[in-house]
């Protein structure tokens, strides 16, 4: 269980320091001009990066991430947008309150 526990931190310090990463590599790109985004979704096949987390986050609902864990991942993976799972489950928040989204048993989902 120790393990399990230490692997646990481990990761979470990594996805920490990837989102540090991400920030920085996007703000390089902006300063450079550079508008193309990072992520793929394949090897060689761009995925065109959201306007707003807002919109990161009706995607990877759209996709099938139905909790914050999954949608934060999706939206670091394959988008390439650096987020933390708080921040994630403050805009889930705010979103069902707005009624852009809403919450069932089986996790976030879009609007009927």
């Amino acid at each position: 269980m120790q393990i399990h526990a230490l692997l646990e931190t481990r990761r979470a310090e990594i996805l920490t320091e990837l989102d540090k990463l991400q920030a920085e590599l996007a703000e390089i790109d902006r300063m450079m001009g550079n508008a193309a985004p990072r992520a793929t979704s394949q090897p060689g096949t761009p995925v065109k990066t959201p306007a707003t987390k807002d919109d990161a986050i009706l995607q990877a609902i759209a996709d099938g991430n139905r909790t914050p864990a999954t949608i934060s991942e999706y939206m670091r993976q394959k988008l390439g947008m650096p987020v933390n799972d708080a921040s994630t489950r403050t805009r889930l928040s705010r979103m069902k309150s707005a009624e852009k989204i809403a919450l069932d048993g089986a996790g976030w989902k879009l609007k009927d």
